[in-house]
């Protein structure tokens, strides 16, 4: 069985998604690989989930950022965070199963090496290797499968390169925080902030920024009716300003 197959089985009973399996099983996958050899596989799912959901091009591209690296990284912040170890993904070796309202509802693996650190008990196994670097190795991988994604996108889109690294860096804090109370979140997403600061593009990201839905448009303005700029997230608001917006919205009662 290959290494990562239990992590796997973990993550789907975690409610991880889309659920991750080794193999391909059915219809509709289409690998990393294969997505930015050919965008228009990446073109077809946005105008399908425009024409679901109603939303503006634009807004389309940047639910397919988040959720096609999401789909990958969710299960690598997983491994690395609960576990301790780090499935070693391949561009050609992962794929996504896609559907006709423009959704990616599975990811495969294939058959991965397991990265752990020294000591683990799985040390030594067939596919396993050992790393002092792991934090290292997290950023490499989801620098490596994110890139051909953003540049497909970028490509069939009016998505920008910033605005793009954002979402990515975005969808890693979130795996972060994930369902976490909203101090121990905020602890999560410093953890991650901390791992992204010399991430190459992903270090791009200002800290608590990101695009805005608004009205089924991205509000790339960082405005809302009625408000000069959005809570928290608007770039425009000085650091001091966003810092007590986020402790005032950290001690709400919940």
């Amino acid at each position: 069985m290959p290494p990562a197959d239990s992590l796997l089985a973990r993550y789907n009973a975690a409610d991880g998604y889309p659920p991750a399996g080794s193999d391909r099983e059915g219809d509709g996958w289409h690998s990393l690989g294969d997505l930015h050899a050919n965008g228009a596989v990446l073109a077809a799912q946005m105008r399908a989930f425009v024409t679901s959901s109603g939303c503006p091009s634009e807004t389309a591209a940047t639910h397919m950022a988040g959720w096609v690296t999401g789909s990958f990284i969710r299960l690598l912040v997983f491994a690395y965070r609960e576990e301790r170890r780090l499935p070693l993904l391949t561009v050609d070796g992962t794929a996504l199963r896609v559907d006709a309202d423009g959704w990616f509802n599975g990811l495969a693996v294939g058959a991965p090496a397991l990265a752990v650190l020294p000591g683990d008990p799985l040390a030594g196994e067939p596919g396993v290797e050992v790393t002092s670097t792991m934090d290292r190795d997290l950023v490499d991988v989801i620098l490596d499968l994110s890139t051909p994604v953003i540049d497909t996108l970028r490509g069939v889109s009016r998505l920008g390169r910033r605005t793009a690294w954002a979402l990515v860096a975005d969808t890693v804090v979130s795996a972060f925080a994930g369902e976490l109370p909203p101090e121990p979140a905020y602890t999560a997403a410093t953890e991650a902030e901390r791992l992204l600061a010399g991430a190459g593009p992903l270090a791009m990201r200002r800290r608590w920024i990101g695009p805005v839905p608004l009205a089924s448009a991205c509000c790339l303005a960082y405005k809302r009716p009625g408000l000069e700029h959005c809570e928290r997230v608007c770039p425009k608001l000085d650091e001091q300003t966003r810092q007590e917006q986020i402790t005032t919205w950290l001690r709400q009662p919940t």
